[in-house]
């Protein structure tokens, strides 16, 4: 006996779902994940792959698998001038996990290195005190992090 947890009942088999977006991504002729789920009958917002992916290990991996057919696919069709070069850098991070791995990395370092320049100079304040009440001031002088003038 299946017992009903409430709320509504599932359009889709999440599990069917990752086997024929599988399949698809393997034709010859498929080029994008949101044509799968146009064409699918009863179609399936592209939202819902997405979250699934996210919630799901095994859904995941099938997703990232299907990304990976596309994405070798459009490399091909690029090269083979089948696909314009404008609609292959449009979505190029969307299907290929090693171009979007790199650039997260990059993006990562170049965060890191702004941050680094970011950063107020430190200040330091000297006081000198020769005993006898009278005291020299020295004036401070920030320098940068980065003072293209020093070695």
């Amino acid at each position: 006996m299946t017992v009903n947890l409430g709320g509504r009942p599932r359009i889709h088999d999440r599990d069917q779902i990752a086997l024929e977006m599988v399949e698809w991504a393997a034709q010859d002729t498929s080029i994008n994940l949101n044509k799968f789920c146009c064409t699918r009958k009863p179609t399936i917002a592209p939202s819902i792959i997405t979250t699934w992916a996210k919630e799901d290990d095994k859904f995941r991996i099938a997703y990232e698998t299907a990304k990976g057919f596309l994405a070798c696919r459009r490399e091909e069709w690029l090269s083979h001038e089948q696909l314009h070069v404008k609609a292959y850098d449009l979505n190029a991070t969307n299907y290929d996990h090693f171009l979007r791995d790199e650039k997260k990395g990059l993006l990562a370092y170049e965060a890191s290195l702004k941050k680094e320049e970011s950063k107020d100079p430190q200040k330091i304040t000297f006081e000198v005190n020769y005993g006898n009440g009278n005291q020299v001031e020295i004036l401070s002088k920030d320098i940068p992090a980065s003072d293209p003038k020093s070695p």
